[in-house]
C-alpha cells in the first residue's frame, strides 16, 4: 500500500487498517469521556461552563470495573423528556 492513498479505495483501506489496529480499550475510554461530557453539556443547558470530568478510567480498568457506557444523568433525562 502506498504511504499516501490517492483514491477512495486507498483511503478506505488505510482507515480499515487503522481501525483494526487501534486498541479497543482506548476506544472505550474515549467514548466514556464523550458520554460524560454530553451529560454535562445537557446539564448546563448547552453551555460549556464546566470542568472536564475525571472518571478515573485507568483505576477502573485495572480493577476490571471499567464500564462500557455511562448512565444518563437525571437532569439530562429530564431535559430529553421535554421537562426543561
Amino acid at each position: 500500500m502506498p504511504h499516501q492513498p490517492n483514491d477512495e479505495s486507498g483511503i478506505i483501506q488505510y482507515v480499515s487498517l487503522a481501525y483494526q489496529e487501534y486498541d479497543p480499550a482506548k476506544i472505550n475510554r474515549i467514548w466514556l469521556t464523550l458520554m460524560a461530557v454530553l451529560n454535562l453539556i445537557i446539564d448546563h443547558h448547552g453551555g460549556n461552563d464546566f470542568r472536564l470530568p475525571h472518571l478515573k478510567k485507568g483505576v477502573l480498568d485495572v480493577a476490571g470495573q471499567l464500564p462500557n457506557s455511562l448512565t444518563v444523568t437525571a437532569a439530562a433525562l429530564d431535559y430529553l423528556d421535554g421537562n426543561n
